[in-house]
């Protein structure tokens, strides 16, 4: 029977997974086999109940390609929805 993976490692590649990044860099920067990779995500997958997971990687994918994180997205969405209420009150 294999070892049991480090939880820290399973959460690293979903980590890295929902950013857009590939199997092979995943398997890389946490040296363990691309197999091992698709299988934790797929365990993953399956535990993750009515969420859009496959939306927000291709939002994280789309913002990478862009040169934007996320968290940036998040504080540009904020400052667009802080401006509307502010235009309230004009």
């Amino acid at each position: 029977m294999p070892a049991a993976i480090d939880p820290i490692i399973k959460q690293r590649v979903i980590a890295e997974y929902l950013q857009g990044v590939s199997r092979d860099t995943i398997a890389a920067d946490n040296g363990i086999g691309t197999g091992m990779v698709s299988n934790i995500i797929d365990d993953w997958k399956k535990g993750v109940q009515d969420s859009d997971y496959e939306s927000i990687r291709e939002l994280s994918v789309y913002c990478k390609k862009q040169g934007v994180t996320l968290n940036v997205l998040g504080f540009l969405n904020e400052t667009k929805y802080l401006h509307s209420e502010l235009d309230k009150y004009k």
